[in-house]
């Protein structure tokens, strides 16, 4: 998942996007969302329009003409692994913000986390 997440800034993102034609819908700015302001409202619109785009490629055919899957079932399991995901998550930025509690120099909080997240 995280497509967006995982990539660039949003602006670089945008920029990214201003190259790409997606089923004949370009992003051009964030001004074409007119009277849309906020940029994560944005960035979403983006990812379902990503995610769409993909899902058609993939599957060769869209979400409104699936008929054959329970979308229930399916977007129960979707609700678990981001309970996981969430649950992960909490438990790195708890992680963190105690080791910011421990270490108050911050050459040493660098080495510490460093130590705990750093490649393996």
């Amino acid at each position: 998942m995280g497509y967006i997440s995982d990539s660039k800034s949003f602006k670089e993102y945008m920029k990214h996007m201003d190259k790409i034609k997606m089923d004949g819908f370009k992003i051009k700015q964030s001004d074409d969302y007119y009277p849309i302001k906020d940029k994560i409202t944005i960035s979403v619109i983006t990812d379902l329009i990503s995610r769409s785009k993909r899902g058609v490629e993939k599957y060769n055919t869209t979400l409104d003409e699936n008929n054959h899957q329970n979308m229930l079932q399916h977007a129960y399991e979707e609700a678990l692994d981001m309970a996981q995901y969430l649950k992960k998550e909490i438990t790195e930025l708890n992680t963190i913000q105690d080791l910011v509690k421990q270490y108050h120099n911050d050459m040493e909080l660098g080495k510490a986390i460093r130590a705990k997240y750093g490649q393996k």
